[in-house]
């Protein structure tokens, strides 16, 4: 009886270890046995566990793919709950497209993995298998490039069909250096959606070896620089202020430069005469430096480059402290815009309904051949125009600066009579932050 009883106890023992060892290799059994233990979690206990999840997560990612984590996800306390990550440098269409997929792809093994991440978003009706990241392509200061390459990737779920079910769909921005600031619906010209099926086939057709890294072209670091020296040297010659200015164009083939698209900002008042001026000198600098360049020479989609492949805004704008560069109101030029080999002038009229608006209307249009032809029989500016063009501009730089004057003294004064004159460092400190959130290239008109 012994030895019948040593029997049934050690086959019972079996039993045991096997139906152990059957729920530990069943991923829906050990699942559906965590997820019952999960269910009696408090709210807050969830949210402590998905804290660590995300940061567990975040770090993950930081360290496979040289993202930097934004902390927040699956919170709802937003208008998204998708992980945000910024990445350090610029991105095609189809890299920030294998980027976004990659990250996912390690969010959906993470959550499976995570019994109580399945169980809360079992509770918040979302599907483990389709959960969507947030990517920004910024460089320093967070500042987005603005020059024609992918600013961000946003996911975002449909409304869901009949049966409820919802499905996960991704959106790419992009800023257009060209842009017209005054009509924010051109500020961002590029904005492609697709769902997560199609984002997959059409990843699985190109050749992107590592999602982690920007793989420049052969001309790009080049182009970039002859860029950025154009930009200096318009600024330091002819007080030309660029906003923004690239080549990339969203959906468009990187692999050849087909059009530069850029804006500027030149702060005194001109007439037409002087805005056509300006225009051509900008833009014959602009091919000149394309054209020279032998290293670019096989990568333009046309040779010579000419202007129907230059999009350019010039914006005539006087600044003003504390509120930013404000257009002109005298009749003069509001702003000339080259696009189409065409330049188009712009300038201000007093609303028909109320004086005190302005309307912003076309002065006249021409096209760049037509511009060249008239300035060529422009007779150059006589002595006095010339002086007066100096004088006009003394004065305003004069009261500029004058502004400038006013501000720091009354700041100054205040803080003297507050507190006693021992942090009067203060207002120059402020003033040195607005000009250079001004001369960002975050910021707008």
């Amino acid at each position: 009886m012994d030895a019948i009883s040593h029997i049934a106890k050690f086959s019972k023992m079996i039993v045991f270890v096997v139906i152990a060892l059957i729920t530990s290799s069943c991923p829906a059994c050990r699942a559906e046995s965590q997820l019952d233990i999960s269910e009696e979690f408090t709210e807050t206990q969830y949210k402590n566990h998905i804290k660590e999840f995300q940061r567990v997560f975040g770090k993950q990612i930081e360290e496979e793919f040289g993202l930097k984590w934004v902390e927040g996800g699956f919170t709802h306390n937003s208008s998204s709950d998708e992980p945000e990550f910024y990445a350090y440098r610029r991105a095609t269409l189809e890299e920030a497209r294998a980027l976004v997929l990659a990250v996912i792809f390690k969010l959906s093994e993470a959550v499976h993995a995570d019994p109580i991440m399945l169980s809360y978003l079992n509770k918040s009706s979302l599907t483990p298998d389709f959960l969507g990241v947030d990517i920004s392509f910024v460089y320093s200061h967070n500042w987005s490039y603005d020059d024609g390459s992918i600013d961000s990737v946003y996911s975002y779920y449909s409304k869901g069909d009949i049966s409820g079910v919802k499905e996960l769909h991704l959106r790419y921005d992009a800023t257009d250096p060209f842009s017209d600031i005054s009509d924010f619906k051109n500020i961002v010209y590029y904005k492609i959606e697709e769902s997560f099926e199609d984002a997959v086939k059409l990843n699985a057709v190109t050749t992107i070896i590592n999602p982690g890294i920007h793989n420049p072209k052969q001309f790009e670091d080049e182009l970039n620089q002859i860029l950025t020296s154009f930009e200096e040297e318009m600024k330091e010659k002819h007080s030309l202020f660029f906003r923004s200015i690239g080549w990339m164009v969203a959906g468009n083939s990187a692999s050849e430069i087909s059009e530069i698209r850029t804006k500027c900002t030149y702060r005194y008042p001109v007439d037409c005469q002087e805005a056509r001026a300006l225009m051509l000198m900008t833009t014959e600098k602009l091919l000149a430096t394309l054209n020279n360049n032998e290293i670019l020479k096989p990568y333009l989609k046309e040779y010579p480059f000419s202007a129907s492949g230059v999009k350019l805004r010039m914006l005539f704008r006087k600044e003003k402290y504390f509120v930013g560069d404000v257009p002109y109101y005298d009749g003069s030029m509001e702003s000339a815009v080259l696009s189409g080999n065409t330049i188009t002038y712009y300038h201000h009229i007093p609303n028909i309904k109320d004086s005190n608006m302005h309307d912003r209307v076309v002065y006249t249009e021409e096209t760049y051949q037509e511009a060249q032809k008239t300035f060529e029989k422009t007779p150059p500016l006589t002595l006095f125009k010339r002086v007066s063009k100096g004088v006009k501009n003394f004065i305003s730089n004069s009261i500029h600066y004058l502004e400038l004057a006013v501000i720091v003294f009354f700041m100054f004064l205040l803080l003297m009579i507050t507190t006693g004159g021992w942090i009067f460092i203060i207002p120059i400190i402020i003033f040195f932050i607005l000009r250079r959130r001004r001369s960002s290239p975050s910021q707008e008109d």
